[in-house]
């Protein structure tokens, strides 16, 4: 099963972003996939990483979890994770679980230009 698609455009190497859709529901049973994807990406040490929630219908606490820990070593490469197409659903659970202001979020799939870590 794959969990992400490869969505990157070919202008990657030269603007180096990186950009996965999730194809499945994030919880307990696509984990283990999830975090090889995101780090077999990370390895290529994108500038920005995008992660397209656009088609994913759940994420559970552990998921979020997932993507904290890559929001954390993105950012300990100088690169930055965003996630795109977030769901209503996606950001309230992002905002009680206190990481609302934590994530780069953008709510449409249309996304203005790649950003800089800072």
């Amino acid at each position: 099963m794959t969990v992400l698609s490869d969505r990157t455009a070919p202008t990657a190497a030269t603007t180096g972003v990186r950009v996965l859709q999730v194809t499945h529901e994030l919880d307990i049973a696509t984990l283990p996939q999830l975090r090889q994807q995101l780090e077999d990406a990370l390895a290529e040490r994108p500038s920005q990483l995008v992660l397209d929630l656009s088609e994913c219908r759940f994420l559970d606490a552990q998921a979020m979890t997932v993507l904290l820990d890559v929001h954390r070593q993105a950012w300990r490469q100088g690169g930055l994770l965003t996630l795109r197409g977030c769901s209503t659903q996606c950001q309230r659970l992002l905002a009680l679980a206190g990481l609302a202001g934590v994530f780069d979020v953008e709510p449409t799939v249309e996304a203005p230009a790649p950003r800089v870590a800072s």
